[in-house]
Parts: structure tokens; C-alpha cells; sequence
């Protein structure tokens, strides 16, 4: 595998995944993690190389690309991926193409003020507002149940629906849930490719997406010692056209709210 870097540029914040070569060098670099991770490090305290495309096509050859999540805990098998003093060059994506414009303008709140200046939109697609409702503690399921029904009838189906939490035991055992829920049968983060709606902890689906998430009162039931600003932008960018926040209510504040 041939590759041969010859400019350098910033990187920049998409950054769902940090990309990285096989290629070993006797040098290391700094990098930072991906956003996907709990490190809220500004991206642009390390400065990368970046391919030539023209090589590759012209020899024949093709470059391995190693998408890497530091927090995909359900991968706990040996990868063997190298150190990362031998994971040179190393760069970073570019433009946000996942998310529509108001889902990755609702995330960037949750980046340091450095890291949100460097996003790029790949595309001009809007998509639909954030939405957060609330409900009374008790209240989760029938909450959760007003908005799935809603959702569905709303014209998206169940393919299109993934429900996050924030830890594993938050989860309700799953035949509990489709009898709440009216739903025939639920997936987990392995089948993201199912009809069914998912339902899966933020860091397992790290990396895959959905039209439409609903995150069950994340900030709140964050896994021991996580960072909150980065897990929260971690699960809002798994979706790509709406996202919904249900909140445990604190205090007397409107049931529904839009994020401008």
C-alpha cells in the first residue's frame, strides 16, 4: 500500500471519525481524538498530511483507510491496528455530510468555540429542527410512546427510527419495551440495517446513523466519567434529518421547546 502525502492543512471538526493510514514511520505526531470520543480537545492543536489522490489512480494501487472510535465499547476484541506513534500521516474529515444543517448547528453548542469555527457543511440540506420535550420522572415510557406514535405518523417509519441512552442499564428489558412501545420487535446497534426501530446506547451506535434519533434523557445518565459536552455531540450527530431530546422536567417549563 502505497501512500504519499504532500500538503498540510488544519484539520477540522466533522470529525465523527479520526482516519488514519497503516503506513509506519519512524516519527510521531500529535493528534487529537475524534469527536466521537469524550476529549474536548480543540482539533487545531495538530496539523496533518493530506493524500494524493493522482498517485494512487496512476500506479493502480489503492490506500486502506482505518476509521477508528476510541469509545466503541461492543468492539472489545484485539483489532490489530498499530500504535499511534505508527499511524502516520494522520488527517481528519473535513465537512459534516451526516447531519442536516439544524442538527449540526444544535451540536456544534456542545464543541469549544475553536472546534465549532472549523465545521464545513458538505451540503445545503436543512433538515427539522431540534425538538426537546419534557416529561415528569415516571413518566419516561409514556412519553417516549406520545413521541414514537407521533413520529410514525408523521409519515417516518420504523427503519428510520433509532432510540438512544445514555448507559446500558437505562435500556428497559426489550419485551417490556415493544409491548409499551406497540412495536412487533426491536434491533440493537448491529442491526442498523433492519426495518425495525433501534433502540441502543449513544457510544455502541457511535458511527452509524439513522433519519431520525430520539435520546432518552442523555445528559443525565451519562456513563461514569464520560465527558459530557463530547458525548452529547457523540449521540445528537447519529442523526442525519430530525432529533428528538426527551428530558426529565425540572421545575414548571413548557412541554415542548424548539431550539432556534
Amino acid at each position: 500500500m502505497d501512500f504519499h502525502p504532500t500538503s498540510r492543512s488544519s484539520p477540522t471538526a466533522e470529525s465523527s471519525f479520526q482516519v488514519k493510514t497503516g503506513q509506519h514511520e519512524e516519527s510521531a505526531r500529535n493528534t487529537t481524538s475524534d469527536s466521537d470520543s469524550d476529549s474536548d480537545t480543540d482539533l487545531s492543536e495538530s496539523r496533518v498530511s493530506k493524500p494524493r489522490d493522482t498517485d494512487c489512480a496512476n500506479s493502480g494501487r489503492g490506500s486502506l483507510w482505518i476509521f477508528i472510535d476510541r469509545d466503541q465499547v461492543n468492539h472489545n476484541y484485539p483489532t490489530g491496528i498499530p500504535d499511534d506513534i505508527y499511524q502516520q500521516p494522520t488527517f481528519y474529515l473535513t465537512k459534516v455530510i451526516r447531519n442536516s444543517k439544524r442538527i449540526s448547528n444544535w451540536a456544534k453548542r456542545f464543541l469549544s468555540e475553536n472546534s465549532a469555527r472549523q465545521i464545513e457543511m458538505g451540503h445545503d440540506f436543512d433538515g427539522e429542527e431540534p425538538i426537546i420535550k419534557r416529561y415528569t420522572r415516571g413518566e419516561q415510557m409514556a412519553a417516549l410512546k406520545e413521541v414514537l406514535l407521533s413520529l410514525l405518523t408523521e409519515g417516518y417509519s420504523e427503519r428510520d427510527i433509532a432510540i438512544l441512552y445514555g448507559k446500558e442499564d437505562c435500556i428497559p428489558e426489550r419485551k417490556y419495551l415493544c409491548s409499551q412501545l406497540n412495536l412487533p420487535e426491536v434491533v440493537d446497534a448491529y442491526g442498523n440495517d433492519s426495518e425495525c426501530v433501534l433502540v441502543s446506547t449513544f457510544r455502541k451506535y457511535s458511527g452509524l446513523e439513522r433519519p431520525l434519533v430520539i435520546l432518552v434523557n442523555i445528559a443525565a445518565s451519562l456513563p461514569y466519567r464520560s465527558a459530557p459536552n463530547a458525548s452529547i455531540y457523540c449521540a445528537i450527530t447519529r442523526a442525519m434529518v430530525k432529533v428528538v431530546s426527551l428530558e426529565e422536567r425540572k421545575g414548571q417549563k413548557r412541554k415542548h421547546q424548539h431550539y432556534k
